[in-house]
């Protein structure tokens, strides 16, 4: 049996079969013949035969490129075979710019060659279909051009007109033809409208509605309930953008109160569903503590009211009813109040510090909240942030979803938004990169009971490094949100005066992603870092006077907690492995050799692993630190063996935040919460304040090559770095632009530290 003529082979990943049966459909309803392997393909027979012998007898190969495709092993097979047979590609991108297509796969880029891509926008497959049947009208000859409706039988003779009779065909054909493209645009629109209601995946459009520098980053946005502004707020102010004309207005924020040094992070906006006012969360540091307060602003009045102290992260009913939290010693809850502030009253119980709850959100109608907690025991190990709903009373409580990457985040606000087709919209890291990259999903909701009516589907990948304040339209068409992207660089100071005091400070690394040093080699030479430069994060030798840097690790699996021992022989890492405990790391640990060479496994996968560092010291041991329980374990750790060497344990709550640092000879270490640094002895297990010249150090930022501290003190031009010594003494040393992991080179000339940027920005999502 000989083989059946098609048309289009359509070749796509299994999640894009959505997209593919509608191209499918619009073709076939030009009278092309198509082939898919779901629709065409014959139960028993082989798999592999059936697609290689369909594309062979395809005239066309339709190649759906997407995120999804780009790693299909049977996809990439598809385009081999196609190649291989020199079939016509026709690629279609789906959520890909053609640039993006061609830098993460040049192997299809090599055998689609110069054929022209084409773009399904947000309004789906109806715009490019018309453009399609013109590419498949050049194919072939003239007879091969006409739809398989129109043609002669393949035993009939050809039909060989005269010239002037051929043209005058052609000329009359080509209106047919003009009236069939129309038919098909139109019945393809009616077809992509259906396919909205259904509720199919459509390819967002994205909109830049600021452009905002790294220096002064959105702080937060809200669109307005007719979606045709946005208020935002950066350091300087609150401000009014008209999305049409880009226009922007200052906000009357009167009143209002700030920071000496600009708006904070913590800022909140949110609309009234008049559109006619705001409700303004501040955070101002005030004697050392945040003092957190919520204002109304009516935009008509010029206006501004305060309504309540002590309350944070205002979201406004469709009714006008203010859900907000509310935080004190015994914990955080979500409480409602009226417009006006008045009629109080707490929805969630106070259930401790670490099983809080933050991003409130109503549901369309009003009658039920959405939420962030907490649920388990930290110590166990069940610990994971969940979504729930509740009703107005705190009852009725439904679980959406669990997971421990839930609300991570820079300034992590807003995460959740509840649309007004029952989709309740959240963020959440993808855990499988090494870079910050944020996913916004969905998933669907009943907004009467809060049942989960559905799977989560991904509305937007690769969001940003972080996002914030989910705010929509009424109507649901128009989402915005804060994205921000962050980064860090290698910076290297130069010390004078024997190492006490600060000389020229300049960049190191030159790339655009996030740069964290590790350490230093024994000859003060060169720095170590982990870079996000490439896919997975690698460790980095770069010298101090070189521009370029060089990976010393291969690795298929993300690596964290590097470092290089005393002696300079080994590095030691982490790898980041599949499944992460919320109170540390699991991945095996592994040693490479510092001068190259294969990596080996020195242990098995932990669970509890804070830190791992050594000291810098000939002869300095490398000390682990893992939480057991309710204590801080410390180990004296072998790099050739992984063999552990208990050394002392304190009494310590579960908190992954606070930064170990261990002195250059290994015998000290410092925790540090942010703002009460902690003295540990390995040796004793005695555990002290940092303190010096009679004073309690508050901003400890790393370990002097002397076996000093570098610590810093606040100041109207930043922060001023001290040097303490040994004995106590304390020496100004300079300002510096650092909020802590300060690394001394080995022979006291260097300080290598880490300087973080943001960038934030408000953006606009439609046809989601």
């Amino acid at each position: 049996m000989g083989r059946s003529l098609t048309d289009v082979f359509i070749s796509h990943a299994e999640a894009d079969e959505p997209v593919a049966n509608e191209i499918a459909r619009g073709l076939e309803a030009a009278g092309y013949t198509t082939w898919l392997y779901k629709t065409n393909g014959i139960p028993g027979a082989s798999y592999l035969e059936q697609t290689g012998d369909a594309v062979e007898s395809a005239r066309a190969f339709l190649l759906l490129i997407s995120a999804r495709s780009l790693g299909s092993k049977q996809v990439d097979s598809e385009v081999v075979r196609a190649h291989e047979c020199g079939k016509p590609f026709f690629p279609v991108l789906l959520g890909l710019s053609h640039a993006e297509f061609q830098q993460r796969h040049p192997a299809w880029r090599q055998a689609v060659g110069s054929a022209t891509s084409i773009q399904i926008p947000a309004a789906g497959t109806a715009l490019i279909l018309p453009r399609l049947l013109l590419g498949l009208k050049t194919l072939g000859d003239e007879r091969d051009s006409l739809p398989p409706t129109q043609r002669p039988a393949h035993d009939a003779p050809p039909v060989r007109p005269s010239d002037r009779t051929r043209r005058g065909s052609i000329r009359l054909a080509s209106w047919p033809v003009i009236g069939l493209l129309l038919v098909v645009s139109i019945v393809a629109a009616g077809m992509w409208i259906v396919r909205l209601r259904a509720g199919s995946p459509v390819t967002p459009v994205e909109t830049p509605l600021t452009s905002l520098p790294p220096e002064s980053p959105v702080l937060s946005a809200a669109i307005s309930p007719d979606g045709e502004h946005l208020a935002y707020a950066d350091s300087s102010g609150y401000y009014l953008l008209d999305i049409e004309t880009q226009r922007v207005s200052p906000l009357p924020a009167e009143g209002l109160p700030r920071s000496p040094g600009g708006l904070w992070p913590g800022v909140q906006i949110a609309w009234f569903p008049d559109g006619e006012s705001l409700v303004i969360g501040t955070s101002i540091l005030t004697q050392g503590c945040m003092r957190d307060s919520l204002w109304t602003v009516s935009l008509l009045e010029r206006r501004v009211r305060r309504i309540r102290d002590g309350a944070s992260e205002p979201a406004v009913s469709p009714t006008g009813a203010i859900a907000f939290v509310a935080r004190s010693e015994s914990g955080n809850a979500i409480w409602l109040m009226d417009a006006d502030g008045s009629g109080s009253r707490r929805v969630t119980p106070a259930t401790g510090e670490r099983h809080g709850f933050q991003f409130p959100a109503w549901s369309p109608s009003g009658e039920r909240l959405a939420y962030l907690t907490s649920r388990g025991d930290p110590d166990s190990g069940t610990y994971r942030p969940v979504i729930e709903t509740c009703d107005l009373d705190g009852r009725e409580i439904t679980h959406i979803r669990g997971d421990s990457w839930l609300g991570a985040g820079f300034s992590a606000a807003r995460g959740l938004c509840w649309l007004r087709d029952g989709r309740l919209l959240f963020y959440q890291p993808d855990s499988t990169q090494s870079q910050d990259i944020v996913h916004l999903w969905a998933v669907p909701v009943d907004t009467r009971t809060g049942a989960l009516r559905g799977r989560p589907s991904r509305v937007l990948g690769s969001a940003g490094h972080f996002i914030s304040d989910l705010t929509c339209s009424a109507d649901g068409r128009r989402l915005g949100f804060v994205r921000w992207r962050t980064q860090a660089d290698v910076y290297l100071a130069e010390l004078e005066d024997t190492g006490r005091r600060l000389g020229a400070i300049r960049r190191l690394t030159l790339d655009q992603h996030v740069d964290l040093v590790t350490g230093w080699t024994p000859d003060s030479r060169a720095v170590m870092f982990l870079s996000t430069r490439n896919d997975p994060t690698n460790l980095y030798r770069q010298g101090i006077d070189e521009r370029v840097a060089v990976p010393l690790l291969d690795q298929p699996a993300s690596t964290e907690r590097a470092a290089l021992t005393a002696d300079g022989a080994w590095i030691i890492y982490m790898l980041n492995g599949p499944d992460v405990d919320p109170r540390g790391t699991t991945g095996s640990f592994m040693r490479v050799a510092a001068s190259g060479g294969p990596a080996q496994s020195i242990a098995e996968p932990d669970t509890g692993v804070l830190d791992l560092m050594c000291g810098s010291r000939p002869g300095a041991p490398c000390i682990l630190a893992v939480q057991v329980g309710s204590e801080r374990v410390f180990f004296e750790f072998d790099p050739l063996t992984g063999a552990r060497k208990e050394l002392t344990r304190i009494s310590m709550n579960p908190q992954p935040s606070i930064m170990m640092s261990v002195s250059p000879d290994g015998r000290q270490v410092v925790l540090d919460d942010g703002a009460h640094p902690v003295l540990v002895d390995l040796e004793t297990g005695a555990r002290t304040s940092l303190q010096y010249e009679g004073r309690e150090v508050d901003h400890f930022l790393g370990w002097a090559a002397d076996g000093g501290i570098w610590f810093g003190t606040g100041g109207p031009e930043g922060t001023m770095l001290v040097h303490g010594d040994s004995s106590g003494r304390t020496r100004p040393a300079g300002i510096i632009d650092t909020d802590g992991g300060l690394f001394a080179s080995p022979d006291g000339r260097f300080l290598a530290f880490d300087r973080w940027t943001y960038e934030a920005n408000a953006w606009m999502i439609e046809g989601f």
